[in-house]
C-alpha cells in the first residue's frame, strides 16, 4: 500500500472544512478524511470566526447548491464529496470534530446528518462497537454540559473486512488540556488494503555518467 494523489475528496470550495489523503493497495483504495465542521459561538461578534467567514462566502455558492447556513452547507458538500469518492471505488474513513451531536435528534441538521451517513453506509465506529453504552458516550464537556460532537466513521466495507479492531475514548487528560476527549481506533491496514512487497517504481533514476579523458579524474568523481 502507498499514498497516491487524487483531486477528488478535498474541499472543493477551499473553505478548509476538511482534507483528504488517498492510499492504494492490492485489495483496493482508501480515502481518509480529517474534518472540522462549522458552528456558531454564543455571543461571538468576531467577523473573522469560521462561521462568519463562511456566511459571507455563501453568496458565491451556485443557487442550485446553496443551503440555508454554513452547517447545512457543510453537510451537503461533505456528503457529495464522500459520494464522489465511493463512485471512484474508494473506501472511506472519516474522523473529526463535526460539531454534529448525533444524540440531539430534535435538531433538523442532526436528523439530516444521520440520514445521509446511513444512506451512504458510513458507520459511526464507536456507536457500533459499543452498542450497549453509546447513549452514555460524550466526547466534549464544559461547565457541566456534555455532548458527542467528535466522531469517527468508516464505510461498511472497511468494517466488513475486519479493518477496525478497537475503538476508545481517553478521558483522563493526562497529557493534554482540552474540553474535548481524545478518541481513537486501532486500524488494520493490511486487511483493508492488503500488503505489497515493495513500492512500484514511480520514477526511473537516470544513471550518472562521467566523461573525462583523464582516467584518474574519472575514477575520483564516479
Amino acid at each position: 500500500r502507498y499514498k497516491i494523489k487524487d483531486k477528488v475528496g478535498h474541499d472543493e470550495r477551499k473553505w478548509g472544512r476538511w482534507t483528504c489523503a488517498h492510499f492504494v493497495g492490492k485489495k483496493g483504495k482508501l480515502a481518509i478524511i480529517g474534518t472540522y465542521g462549522p458552528t456558531t459561538n454564543e455571543g461571538d461578534a468576531d467577523n473573522q470566526s469560521m462561521w462568519k467567514r463562511q456566511e459571507r462566502q455563501m453568496h458565491m455558492v451556485p443557487q442550485t447548491e446553496r443551503q440555508q447556513n454554513p452547517k447545512e452547507q457543510y453537510i451537503h458538500d461533505l456528503t457529495n464529496t464522500i459520494q464522489k469518492l465511493k463512485q471512484k471505488g474508494y473506501m472511506v474513513l472519516m474522523a473529526g470534530d463535526t460539531n454534529v451531536n448525533e444524540q440531539d435528534r430534535a435538531m433538523q441538521t442532526v436528523r439530516r446528518w444521520t440520514q445521509q451517513t446511513r444512506e451512504m453506509n458510513m458507520i459511526n465506529i464507536h456507536k457500533t462497537m459499543w452498542p450497549t453504552i453509546h447513549t452514555q458516550i460524550h466526547k466534549w464537556e464544559l461547565n457541566g454540559k456534555k455532548t458527542w460532537i467528535d466522531q469517527m466513521y468508516a464505510s461498511w466495507d472497511i468494517l466488513n473486512k475486519g479493518g477496525i479492531t478497537e475503538a476508545g475514548i481517553e478521558t483522563s487528560h493526562t497529557s493534554y488540556t482540552s474540553d474535548h476527549h481524545m478518541i481513537g481506533i486501532t486500524t488494520n491496514f493490511s486487511k483493508i488494503l492488503g500488503r505489497i512487497k515493495q513500492l512500484p517504481i514511480q520514477q526511473q533514476i537516470r544513471r550518472r555518467t562521467v566523461k573525462a579523458g583523464n582516467k584518474d579524474s574519472k575514477r575520483e568523481y564516479q
